[in-house]
């Protein structure tokens, strides 16, 4: 239960401004009173009251301060109350809303050094993604050149087999000519040698006849032991060349002298066109003339009776060429690239070819000894040229 007198006390514990208006509101009742009297007095004729009009007037405010108070703090202090009490709800919630902001400033703050570190985190992530992209760009194009790489390893190796293949068909072919050009000769000379022992009443002419024949197989037999041996030591590079520098004119003068009997024997005209003197060239003089035999001597012998067999000789640019040429029974377009292989003879209706096969082989071989080379045009039914280049 309230009372009055509760309003002086809480009267001490309001703010400074209170005082103020009391103190204003008992001026005001002071001068009320005053002029309250001065009116009765003056509407009743009390002059002789003016003079205490003032004190008095005080004298009743103060005495009236008190009955005001009561009657006018009670809601005043009730609204002061309720404006204390909002007040402090205010700063209650005040402090509370600055605890949570400051709470939330911390989440916030931490958040967001959260998400800096998260973003540090992502640019570093970043920068190895991008490290790794390069280094994977990197190991794919490595991958792609050692892919080329062994792409084109495969292809040298599948060349490399087909060169075994090629090497190993032509070992082959190689072992089964040799077999066939030894075992025609040695059955001949068997032959013709059981013959003559056998028949003992054989006339002598028969069996020099018989004899003759084992002579010639046998000259055969040495010729291709020769050739094969020739041809084993230039493919191996054990050939002996005596090198020097030497005008082949007269090497081919020679030559064509020393065929001129077995052309005239078949009446084929022999002719040589080559000037006195030719630029000399390096290379060794008994192999210049073997290659020049052989082709003179194939030239004559796919000749038919009554041709003709053209030798010319000459220079252009850097090398010395010589020409041999015929008006034979040339060469078909399916046997031209097979001509310079070893135990590849043509067989022609008429020719009597003789020989073991090899003479072609060996003349490219030792032309190719000499960094020169052998070049052949021909037309099946005209006849053939081939060409000898030598370099200077």
């Amino acid at each position: 239960m309230s009372f009055p007198g509760r309003g002086l006390i809480r009267i001490i514990n309001t703010p400074v401004w209170l005082p103020a208006l009391f103190f204003i509101m008992l001026v005001f009742s002071a001068f009320i009173c005053e002029a309250l009297i001065m009116f009765v007095c003056s509407y009743f004729a009390f002059p002789h009251v003016w003079a205490h009009a003032f004190s008095d007037a005080a004298l009743l405010s103060v005495l009236l301060f008190p009955v005001f108070y009561l009657f006018s703090s009670r809601p005043l202090i009730k609204y002061i109350s309720r404006l204390e009490r909002a007040r402090e709800e205010i700063n209650s919630a005040r402090g509370e809303l600055e605890i949570k902001i400051a709470e939330r400033t911390k989440e916030l703050k931490r958040a967001n050094d959260e998400l800096g570190v998260l973003h540090a985190q992502d640019n570093e992530n970043i920068k190895k993604l991008k490290s790794v992209k390069v280094a994977m760009i990197n190991m794919m194009q490595d991958m792609k050149e050692a892919q080329e790489e062994l792409q084109k390893l495969y292809m040298k190796e599948q060349e490399h087999l087909k060169e075994i293949g090629e090497v190993n068909r032509r070992k082959t072919e190689f072992v089964s000519g040799v077999s066939h050009e030894l075992r025609t000769p040695l059955a001949s000379i068997k032959g013709f040698t059981s013959t003559v022992r056998s028949d003992k009443a054989m006339d002598e002419k028969t069996r020099d006849e018989f004899l003759k024949i084992v002579e010639d197989e046998t000259d055969r037999l040495t010729r291709l032991i020769d050739d094969l041996l020739d041809l084993s030591r230039i493919e191996s590079g054990r050939l002996k060349i005596k090198e020097e520098k030497l005008d082949i004119a007269p090497l081919i003068k020679k030559c064509v002298e020393a065929l001129t009997g077995q052309s005239k024997e078949r009446n084929i005209q022999l002719q040589l066109i080559v000037p006195d003197s030719l630029p000399e060239i390096l290379a060794d003089r008994d192999k210049v003339t073997q290659i020049l035999v052989n082709l003179l001597s194939n030239a004559i012998k796919y000749t038919q009776n009554g041709g003709k067999v053209t030798v010319t000789g000459g220079a252009r640019d850097d090398a010395v060429i010589v020409e041999v040429s015929d008006t034979g029974v040339g060469i078909s377009k399916e046997n031209l690239p097979h001509i310079f292989e070893r135990f590849y003879r043509i067989e022609k209706p008429g020719i009597e070819a003789k020989g073991t096969g090899l003479g072609l082989s060996i003349t490219k071989a030792l032309a190719e000894v000499f960094h020169g080379r052998i070049d052949v045009e021909s037309e099946e039914g005209k006849g053939s040229k081939f060409t000898l280049s030598l370099p200077k």
